[in-house]
């Protein structure tokens, strides 16, 4: 599906958007990473495997490589994932952060669920005249 604006490209019009984002929210298209997906990710970034990254070595990937933070959210991540002790990013401990699952209507999955199971059932089909004088015809011809 292509959301993109043809009158000004790189932008997306916000009524297609939402309903595109609530289909895939609603289909449960991208469940978060597991622990063990992100140990690994985190790994990988650690050569010496010292267990943390430094909050120098992490802003520069979350600012340079793929898709770059910019300063607010950059400054949201570390914000949670620096220790205040040790000044640096234990991933462990920041994982554990980040899979803890918020209970009820916190969980946007959670949420979708119910609004999706308390849609009434769709309208039955809407009838021409002639079938209802047909259904009269039909209940009059059996007397």
């Amino acid at each position: 599906m292509r959301l993109e604006d043809n009158e000004t490209p790189g932008s997306v019009r916000l009524s297609q958007f939402l309903p595109y984002v609530a289909q895939l929210i609603t289909e449960h298209r991208y469940e978060p990473a597991s622990p063990e997906v992100l140990l690994e990710a985190f790994r990988t970034l650690d050569p010496e495997q010292q267990g943390y990254l430094t909050k120098e070595h992490m802003s520069t990937l979350m600012t340079q490589d793929g898709e770059p933070f910019n300063q607010d959210e950059l400054a949201e991540m570390l914000e949670i994932a620096i220790d205040p002790q040790t000044h640096t990013i234990p991933y462990e401990y920041y994982i554990n952060q980040l899979m803890y699952e918020p209970t009820g209507e916190n969980n946007v999955y959670t949420l979708a669920d119910r609004v999706e199971a308390e849609k009434p059932p769709p309208p039955p089909p809407l009838r021409r005249m002639s079938s209802y004088y047909r259904s009269l015809e039909n209940i009059f011809e059996l007397d």
